[in-house]
């Protein structure tokens, strides 16, 4: 990466494993599949990914080989 691109980045992806991940780059997010199998309510569903979305991370770490929070993946495996 030339440089940081993630004061405008509003997205979120949503992994095969239904897995909601806030960055690209990043192992946080929020597990669906398991709210989902848990019986949530729609509601409760609703909150959950608006709380995640509000704690989206202000900026990836691509450079920080060493940072534990780091997705080890490439983007094209995560979906990027």
């Amino acid at each position: 990466m030339e440089h940081k691109f993630c004061t405008s980045c509003n997205r979120v992806r949503l992994t095969a494993e239904g897995f909601l991940k806030l960055c690209l780059n990043a192992k946080t997010g929020l597990d669906l599949r398991a709210l989902l199998r848990s019986g949530i309510t729609d509601e409760n569903l609703q909150l959950a990914v608006r709380q995640a979305i509000y704690h989206k991370p202000a900026e990836h770490r691509f450079e920080d080989k060493n940072n534990d929070v780091r997705d080890g993946r490439a983007m094209y495996q995560v979906g990027g």
